[in-house]
């Protein structure tokens, strides 16, 4: 591997013992080898710590950070950013993985305008596909700045738009944007949708179907906990309006970005409700 390698992973973590191990195979026997690893450790209270330095030791791909005291995860989620050295970069949490080829097929489309990722498909805690509405959704957010974000704001967000915050970015438009992330109060389940809204005004958005990202959702994930009460109608129709997590969105967003949702929120929340609605039925149906 060269002293700058092309593509930084960079893993935020806290008590990863439980998945860790696997992840870090299915990115030690990548086809595409050019990346390093960037570990920062928030404080854990199971053996995260001996165990990352264990695999630093003998994995030169591996770089590892302490937090001396705990920080919010976004301050974490920065932390890598801030350590990388590669010329792409891309967050992965301890518990996800990366099928073998995915760096290979995202490579050839990697440039300085476009984050790039592949496609999702959820998996739980033995790694066994799930199936979610959020699967094998294709995203391409391109153009101008002004229609990525109209489109952005009334795509559905059970198409899981807020995966994008995984994509593969170019590090130094990325670290520009990386101010932007002060505006979030560092809740882990609502910071990704407003970065990569926030985002839009420095990348396209482009997917590669042939790439699988597997995201996990494990026992205590907010996910499986509203899958268990999917049969609440009550819980199940505030899932669907998005009430609760569109004004979230709104509320994490920076002044001139709030401004524009706000001005568009009347038709933009009836699109995006319709939208989930929509992709609620269809994946009732299947």
């Amino acid at each position: 591997m060269s002293n700058k390698p092309l593509i930084s992973i960079g893993i935020p973590i806290f008590n990863g013992t439980n998945f860790f191990l696997h992840t870090y195979e299915y990115l030690k026997n990548q086809t595409f080898q050019d990346f390093e690893i960037i570990l920062s450790n928030n404080c854990s209270t199971d053996e995260t710590a001996l165990l990352i330095n264990r695999l630093q030791k003998k994995d030169s791909k591996i770089r590892v950070f302490h937090q001396t005291t705990p920080v919010k995860p976004v301050e974490n989620f920065k932390k890598v950013l801030e350590l990388s050295q590669g010329e792409y970069f891309m967050w992965l949490s301890h518990d996800d993985f990366i099928e073998k080829n995915y760096l290979l097929k995202l490579k050839p489309f990697l440039n300085i305008k476009d984050a790039v990722f592949g496609k999702v498909q959820y998996v739980d805690d033995h790694n066994q596909q799930l199936d979610k509405t959020q699967n094998h959704h294709v995203f391409y957010f391109k153009g101008a700045h002004f229609f990525k974000k109209m489109k952005f704001l009334f795509y559905p967000s059970l198409s899981g738009k807020m995966i994008l915050f995984w994509s593969i970015f170019h590090s130094h438009v990325l670290k520009k944007r990386l101010a932007s992330l002060k505006n979030y109060p560092g809740d882990q389940n609502y910071f990704d949708m407003p970065f990569v809204y926030d985002a839009l005004q420095s990348f396209n958005f482009i997917g590669v179907p042939e790439a699988i990202f597997y995201k996990r959702n494990h026992s205590g994930s907010e996910s499986i906990k509203q899958t268990i009460k999917s049969n609440n109608i009550s819980k199940t129709i505030r899932h669907l309006l998005t009430i609760k997590s569109y004004f979230i969105f709104l509320n994490n967003l920076s002044f001139s970005n709030k401004v524009f949702c706000i001005l568009l929120s009347p038709i933009g929340y009836l699109y995006h409700m319709i939208g989930n609605i929509f992709l609620y039925v269809f994946d009732k149906k299947k």
